[in-house]
């Protein structure tokens, strides 16, 4: 006999899959794409092939609304849960969402770079974060990105070591809120490292 009851989740569990030769993904992200509130992509454009896609973020950027930014580093880490007790005695706390981040380092310190950076980590938000993992199956040779869908901020700062054997570099960190993980497609054609 069932020892729960669930009178708000009734979508089923849905399938899982056991990838072939176990070849598990490998992780490094090198490029971000940090996109304006006001982005026209949806997510039908990154369900469709990838050459539409890179046409459709090739556009944004063209207009403004996305800023590609290469040769750094972007992270996923460990999302943290945000729970509300329940106001029935004897029941667990339900989940409310989680709490994402994201850890950004960019070691392309110049001026330009300076006044770009202190825009990012000023507190605005952002219409979400496109990410290019240049980790990939040798088998397949398949490439990918990640795109967070969702409201983020950015806080971070130039960093400048103390000794001339360590990089000077930006490091911040992304955060939004949102119940589901990044979903991950297809490189689009025509983007990245062009």
């Amino acid at each position: 006999m069932a020892n729960c009851i669930n009178l708000c989740t009734t979508d089923p569990l849905g399938d899982y899959e056991l990838p072939e030769c176990t070849n598990d993904p490998v992780g490094g992200m090198s490029a971000v794409i940090w996109l304006e509130c006001d982005h026209t992509l949806t997510a039908a454009d990154f369900e469709g092939d990838s050459t539409t896609l890179g046409t459709k973020i090739n556009a944004e950027i063209t207009a403004g609304r996305a800023h590609l930014v290469e040769r750094c580093s972007f992270t996923l880490e460990a999302a943290s849960e945000v729970t509300q007790d329940s106001l029935v005695p004897c029941e667990v706390p339900s989940l409310v969402t989680y709490e994402r981040s994201g850890n950004y380092v960019n070691p392309n310190v110049t001026n330009v770079n300076i006044a770009f950076h202190n825009n990012l980590f000023d507190g605005r938000n952002f219409g979400g974060v496109i990410a290019y993992e240049c980790g990939y199956d040798d088998s397949t040779e398949q490439k990918y990105i990640t795109w967070v869908d969702a409201s983020v901020k950015v806080t971070g700062s130039r960093i400048v070591p103390s000794v001339n054997t360590e990089f000077q570099r930006f490091e911040g960190v992304a955060k939004w809120k949102s119940k589901y993980n990044p979903q991950r497609y297809d490189m689009p054609i025509g983007v990245f490292f062009q």
